[in-house]
C-alpha cells in the first residue's frame, strides 16, 4: 500500500519501525500483523494499493529469476524529486480516474496497462532489498531486437514514440 497525506501527519509503525508521513513524505507498508496507523485528528490521505504477487512478479522479470525472499520496502518515500515524484503524480491521477465511471478502471487493458506502469514506479522509486541488483541490469547478453529496439528510441528520442513503432523496428511484436 502506498500513502499520500493530503491533510495532517500520519505515522506508522510496522514491527517496531516508526514512519512518519506528511505532504512531501509517502509512507509505503505491506499490512501485516503488527502493523498500525496512527493518524493526527485532522488528517486527510489517499490509499492505492497494488497486489504484492503482481510487483513481485514485475520484480521477477524484470531481475529475470525467481525472489528468494519476499520484496520488502522502505517505509518513507520522498515525494520531492526522481521517480518517487513521477510515481506520486500517478497515484494523484490514478485516483481521479477512480471517481469517473467511464475511465481507467473501467477499461481492463488501459487499467492493466496501468498496474504495470505503478509497477515499475514502484520498484524503480522505492528503495527495496532488491533495488541494487535491480540498478545493476542484467549480466547477459543483449539480444539483438533489444538493441535495435534501443537504436531507434536513440534516434527518434526527440518524437513522440509509440509501442507499436519501436516493436516494428525491433522486428518484434509489441507483446516482446
Amino acid at each position: 500500500g502506498f500513502t499520500t497525506v493530503v491533510r495532517g501527519r500520519m505515522t506508522l509503525v510496522a514491527n517496531g519501525a516508526h514512519a512518519t508521513g506528511t505532504l512531501d513524505r509517502g509512507l509505503a507498508c505491506r499490512m501485516g500483523p503488527g502493523t498500525r496507523i496512527l493518524l493526527s485528528d485532522d488528517s486527510l490521505r489517499m490509499n492505492v494499493f497494488l497486489k504484492a504477487a503482481e510487483v513481485e512478479g514485475a520484480l521477477e522479470h524484470m531481475l529475470d529469476e525467481r525472489l528468494r525472499e519476499p520484496l520488502v520496502f522502505g517505509h518513507e518515500l520522498d515525494w520531492s524529486r526522481g521517480l518517487a515524484a513521477s510515481l506520486k503524480g500517478q497515484l494523484d491521477f490514478v485516483m481521479c480516474e477512480f471517481r469517473r465511471t467511464d475511465g481507467i478502471a473501467d477499461n481492463p487493458v488501459s487499467l492493466a496497462s496501468m498496474t504495470d506502469l505503478l509497477c515499475t514506479l514502484v520498484l524503480r522509486a522505492i528503495p527495496h532489498k532488491y533495488t541494487a541488483r535491480l540498478a545493476a541490469g542484467s549480466a547477459g547478453a543483449v539480444p539483438a531486437y533489444v538493441r535495435r529496439a534501443e537504436e531507434f528510441m536513440r534516434t527518434h528520442c526527440a518524437e513522440p514514440i509509440r509501442m507499436a513503432q519501436v516493436a516494428a523496428a525491433a522486428g518484434c511484436s509489441v507483446r516482446t
